[in-house]
C-alpha cells in the first residue's frame, strides 16, 4: 500500500512540474509577443529611435474604438462633408518610395492604397514592386489618449491606419534574386481644415521594433478619379 501510495505521490509531482513547465513557456512567449509593443522603434538606416511608433499607438486606438469612445471632431477641425481623397507620392528624401492614395469619409474613417515601383542603393541595384500595401484606420479627436506628443495646432485633426504591405523585390547585385518582403503598414498624419496634410508619413515594420519611413504631403479634394479610386478599394474588401 505505501508503494502504490508513493507512486502515485511521484506521478502527482511530475505532473505538476510539467503544468509548470508550461505555464512557464507560456509566460515567456507572451512576454515576447508583448515585449515589440514597449520598447521604442528603430530607423533602420539612421538608427534614430522613435519613443511611441504607430503600432503602439494602434494598439490603443484599437482599444478605444472597440469601447466606442473614440469621440468626435471639435467643430474647429476640418468639416467632411462628403468622401474626398489624395494622391501623394512618398519619398525618403530625395527618393521616391512608391505612392499613396487616401481617401476620408464624412463618418472620419480612413482607408487607401501604397502601390507603385521603386528602386534603392548604388546603381539602383535592388528593385522592389509593391504587391500589397491596403489601409484602414480612423481620425483621432483626442491624439493625446493614444500618447500622440508631436506637434500640430489646434484645428489639425490626427489620423492613423493600419494594413499589411508585401514588396517583391529584384536582386540585380545577386543574379536576379527574387524574394518576398512583408510586415505592417501604418499611415500617420494631419488634415488641416483646407485639406491639406503637411506631415505624413508611412512607416513599415515587420517586428514592430525596427523600422523604416516615408515622407507625403498634399491636398484631399473631390474629383472623378478618386470616384473610380473609391470602387476599387470596395471592390477588394
Amino acid at each position: 500500500m505505501k508503494e502504490i501510495r508513493s507512486q502515485f505521490y511521484k506521478r502527482s509531482r511530475s505532473g505538476y512540474a510539467m503544468i509548470l513547465g508550461l505555464f512557464i513557456c507560456v509566460l515567456i512567449g507572451v512576454w515576447f509577443y508583448y515585449r515589440s509593443f514597449l520598447g521604442p522603434g528603430i530607423e533602420i538606416n539612421t538608427g534614430q529611435k522613435m519613443k511611441n511608433p504607430p503600432w503602439k499607438q494602434w494598439s490603443n486606438l484599437y482599444k478605444i474604438t472597440v469601447r466606442n469612445k473614440l469621440g468626435k471632431p471639435f467643430p474647429i477641425h476640418p468639416k467632411i462633408t462628403e468622401k474626398i481623397g489624395l494622391k501623394a507620392n512618398l519619398h525618403r528624401g530625395n527618393d521616391e518610395r512608391g505612392f499613396l492614395t487616401l481617401v476620408f469619409d464624412p463618418n472620419y474613417t480612413v482607408q487607401g492604397n501604397w502601390a507603385g515601383e521603386y528602386s534603392v542603393g548604388p546603381n539602383k541595384a535592388k528593385e522592389y514592386q509593391i504587391a500589397l500595401g491596403k489601409i484602414r484606420g480612423n481620425f483621432v479627436p483626442y491624439p493625446d489618449r493614444i500618447n500622440v506628443k508631436s506637434p500640430h495646432k489646434t484645428d489639425e485633426i490626427y489620423f492613423l491606419a493600419y494594413g499589411l504591405y508585401m514588396l517583391v523585390e529584384y536582386n540585380n547585385a545577386d543574379g536576379g534574386k527574387v524574394r518576398k518582403v512583408n510586415g505592417d503598414l501604418y499611415i500617420t498624419g494631419l488634415l488641416a481644415p483646407d485639406f491639406t496634410i503637411r506631415r505624413g508619413q508611412a512607416v513599415i515594420t515587420s517586428d514592430n521594433k525596427h523600422y523604416e519611413a516615408f515622407d507625403f504631403e498634399g491636398k484631399a479634394e473631390k474629383s472623378m478619379d478618386l470616384e473610380m479610386l473609391i470602387k476599387t478599394l470596395q471592390q477588394q474588401k
